[in-house]
């Protein structure tokens, strides 16, 4: 099973989200490279796919999907801070927390949101 580092950053209730053109949304993150601790991943791939640079970082949970098994971390960024797309991102968003649950977004990204606002609410 594959291991990826799911990152979620959270301002004033809303998640930040990416894409790639023509893709689905997602929250950053990515696999880490040989040797590379998890958390570690979560800060370079948000920074690479976003040019946010993580100010804190805490591990949340892991969700299990089909093929890949999601260590999922929350991210803290500089409030001010705007994502710029890189590398095969083309596109970013911040909707609320409850919408992810309703855009084109993927079948864990999904899944990842539910299980981020139940322990929100909880």
């Amino acid at each position: 099973m594959k291991r990826r580092a799911t990152v979620i950053c959270e301002r004033d209730g809303r998640v930040l989200l990416v894409a790639r053109a023509r893709g689905r949304w997602a929250f950053p993150g990515g696999r880490a490279k040989t040797g590379e601790e998890l958390e570690d991943a979560a800060v370079r791939e948000l920074k690479e796919e976003t040019g946010l640079v993580a100010i804190q970082v805490r591990y949340a949970f892991q969700f299990r999907g089909f093929q890949t098994r999601h260590y999922v971390f929350i991210a803290s960024v500089d409030p001010e801070a705007q994502p710029v797309p890189a590398n095969e991102i083309a596109r970013y968003k911040w909707p609320r927390l409850e919408a992810v649950l309703r855009i084109e977004a993927s079948v864990p990204t999904r899944g990842i949101a539910e299980i981020f606002l139940k322990q929100a609410r909880g």
